[in-house]
């Protein structure tokens, strides 16, 4: 399978943004023990937060520019 160019930085962006989620997820998960909180407030405050950085308009967003491009 050929990988074209614009895959490759979106594979790199993708992996980029993924990173920085699950990191803030981790970081306030032992951040939230420290002020003492449950667990289990800390696991649903982890798992929205790394929800919640992920960009729901990416595809569109590329699907944009890609347009815009080609015009």
């Amino acid at each position: 399978m050929i990988i074209t160019p614009i895959q490759h930085e979106l594979d790199k962006f993708i992996y980029l943004i993924a990173t920085i989620a699950v990191s803030c997820g981790v970081i306030f998960f032992c951040l939230g023990f420290a002020y003492g909180y449950g667990v289990v407030y800390n696991i649903g405050f982890s798992i929205g937060l790394i929800v919640a950085n992920i960009p729901e308009g990416l595809l569109i967003t590329i699907t944009i520019c890609m347009a815009k491009a080609a015009k």
